[in-house]
């Protein structure tokens, strides 16, 4: 089954699940940077090692993997993965310093098969996988304009 299948069939899943947000973040970097867009640009992992998501591995992996992948592709020079927590919440963010997306279009963007993008080479799924795995998991994803460029945040409820 895709991540998102197997998160979506087992909710509540995130009550014993857990893992390291900078190792997971360490391992979808040293992928794409091997891409030829991945090695024009600078990643950066801001998050404690020792930093646990209450999420499964693979579906953190299927989280990451989709942010930082779109944030590739549309960085000038920098993508940036942070995680820290707040009151019953861990909080994982993913920011670029490309272009952005209007607020009025931010809706669409995590509709399934819709690309902004005219670049094509992506399937119109990404946002829309990571938002139905966060949801699985009681949380929420919510994107903004950055200072120059897009920060996609998701929000996971701390269990235990």
């Amino acid at each position: 089954l895709p991540d998102k299948a197997r998160a979506r069939l087992a909710p509540g899943v995130s009550g014993k699940a857990a893992c390291l947000v900078r190792e997971v973040a360490a391992g979808v970097i040293a992928v794409v940077k091997r891409t030829p867009r991945g090695k024009q640009l600078s990643f950066v992992v801001d998050a404690a090692e020792d930093f646990v998501a209450p999420v499964d591995e693979g579906d953190l992996s299927e989280i990451l993997g989709n942010l930082v992948e779109n944030a590739t592709r549309f960085a000038k020079s920098l993508v940036h993965v942070s995680a820290s927590a707040r009151a019953g919440e861990v909080i994982i963010t993913v920011v670029d310093d490309g272009p952005g997306i209007p607020e009025a279009a931010r809706h669409a963007a995590l509709l399934r098969g819709v690309q902004l993008d005219s670049k094509g080479g992506g399937s119109g799924l990404g946002l829309a996988i990571v938002s139905d795995i966060v949801e699985a998991y009681g949380g929420r994803l919510e994107m903004a304009n950055a200072n120059a460029g897009l920060a996609v945040t998701i929000y996971l409820p701390r269990h235990g």
